[in-house]
């Protein structure tokens, strides 16, 4: 049975740890909101279509999340750092984890980040001090000015 889906798990500290798979590609994301102040950071890992619900794991001063998949994958959690362990090279963080109880998770969409909204265009500077004004391309000081020129183009 292939599970599609996305879980949230609570870290603490206005944390959370999203798992995501789509085809075969987990998401990582990992979220950090306070008031004022948010920021993510996301990876991908190709680990196939999940065969069961993903499990988080407190382990020393981070997280191991365990993917089932055609082989298990370790994803080993220290802050924003992450390394992916699979199959046979995982067998000692699989020994770790089996004494400990998985932290719940919840079904959840990770949090997308709002889009820029497009910037309004330029408007033309200009300037005046006294009797010298400047503008795009030109200079006037008094009755002299100064400008570029573009020369007729050669054909």
């Amino acid at each position: 049975m292939a599970i599609a889906a996305s879980y949230c798990y609570d870290l603490g500290n206005s944390q959370k740890l999203y798992l995501s798979n789509q085809g075969l590609l987990t998401s990582i994301t990992i979220h950090t909101g306070s008031e004022g102040q948010q920021q993510q950071s996301s990876q991908g890992v190709a680990t196939g279509t999940w065969k069961a619900l993903p499990q988080l794991y407190r382990l020393g001063g981070g997280y191991v999340a365990t993917i089932f998949a055609d082989q298990p994958f370790y994803l080993s959690i220290q802050g924003s750092q992450m390394q992916v362990s699979a199959g046979a090279s995982g067998a000692g963080i699989a020994q770790q984890i089996s004494q400990l109880e998985p932290l719940p998770a919840q079904p959840a969409e990770p949090p997308s980040v709002p889009a820029m909204k497009p910037m309004m265009p330029m408007q033309p500077m200009t300037m005046t001090m006294g009797d010298m004004s400047m503008s795009m391309g030109e200079m006037r000081i008094a009755d002299m000015s100064m400008g570029a020129q573009t020369s007729p183009s050669q054909a």
